[in-house]
């Protein structure tokens, strides 16, 4: 297993298993919009700001050398949990993963660690190779059935995760959404496109990726 490999693997650990990465939050939302700390990135908010949802949205963040995480979510009633993760290509001249290669050990990657939290095994939907704002990217549907005690309830729930792996050129995104499936309506955010076509890279002199 390469560097950047594991450091998927340490990311998406994090990010399935929900630890709190941050006493508080780093970054900014104005209009609607998350704008990381850094200035890599600005991504719409799942739950518009003045709703009953926003009020109580939780909204983590990790801030590394190379890679920045925000994930949004839990809401009031809405589960749904809207992770971004954004890892930055090393110097021009370094050798980097090709999409074909990376995506899948990605996939693997949150499978074995959705495996090690809830217990149970995703079941694949749905995969495709597609495009993101006219960026290379992968994408699957999985659904997963959460025993009663190890998700968020005392019930038996069903987990519907959508993944996208998107190639930027200098960085690549890793975005995963868990939407439960009795998520009604009223309480629904944007959905997991609209998330991942939001994201916009703001690259500034002040962030250098580094090998």
């Amino acid at each position: 297993m390469n560097k950047l490999t594991k450091l998927i693997s340490i990311l998406l650990f994090i990010s399935v298993s929900g630890c709190a990465i941050t006493g508080g939050t780093k970054g900014k939302v104005e209009n609607n919009i998350y704008t990381a700390k850094n200035k890599l990135f600005t991504i719409s908010i799942p739950h518009k700001e003045g709703t009953y949802e926003n009020k109580y949205m939780k909204i983590k963040e990790e801030y590394r050398k190379n890679d920045t995480y925000v994930s949004f979510g839990p809401a009031a009633f809405n589960y749904s949990i809207y992770r971004s993760n954004i890892i930055v290509h090393p110097e021009s001249g370094k050798k980097t993963i090709p999409l074909d290669t990376a995506a899948p050990q990605i996939l693997e990657s949150s499978k074995k660690q959705m495996v090690k939290h809830y217990g149970t095994s995703p079941k694949i939907l749905e995969k495709k190779k597609t495009k993101i704002n006219n960026k290379n990217a992968y994408y699957w549907k999985l659904t997963q059935n959460i025993p009663a005690g190890k998700g968020y309830s005392n019930k038996n729930k069903v987990f519907n995760h959508h993944v996208y792996v998107v190639d930027y050129k200098i960085a690549a995104g890793i975005f995963w959404i868990r939407i439960p499936s009795d998520t009604g309506s009223r309480e629904a955010g944007i959905t997991p496109k609209q998330f991942v076509e939001s994201l916009k890279l703001m690259p500034n002199k002040s962030f250098k990726p580094t090998p």
